[in-house]
């Protein structure tokens, strides 16, 4: 996993998953690529209202949900190797990866 502050000098790695800064928000990768789902649901939302079609719509809910596992995933991976290496911190870790899984 990797994680990127806008420089750029992380987020080329090609990590199995990777967020990367940007000037106008944030991407996801998967395997140092730009996974599309913020550009899909940008572009939804930047349509007019009229333009918004359902399958539109849905296509960019549906690129989101997709990648949801996947990021879960990685979290969990984080988490548990910080939990590791700061044992003190594992049980919080553990009831924020939680929340997120209920939210």
């Amino acid at each position: 996993c990797s994680l990127d502050d806008g420089h750029a000098d992380v987020s080329g790695l090609g990590a199995d998953v990777g967020i990367h800064v940007l000037d106008d928000g944030i991407a996801l990768l998967l395997a140092g690529r730009d996974t599309g789902v913020r550009l899909a649901v940008d572009n939804v939302a930047g349509m007019p209202l009229a333009h918004r079609t359902p399958v539109l719509v849905m296509g960019a809910v549906h690129a989101m949900f997709d990648i949801v596992p996947i990021v879960m995933s990685a979290a969990e991976v984080l988490s548990r190797d910080a939990g590791d290496s700061y044992p003190q911190l594992a049980d919080t870790l553990v009831a924020a990866r939680l929340a997120a899984e209920l939210r």
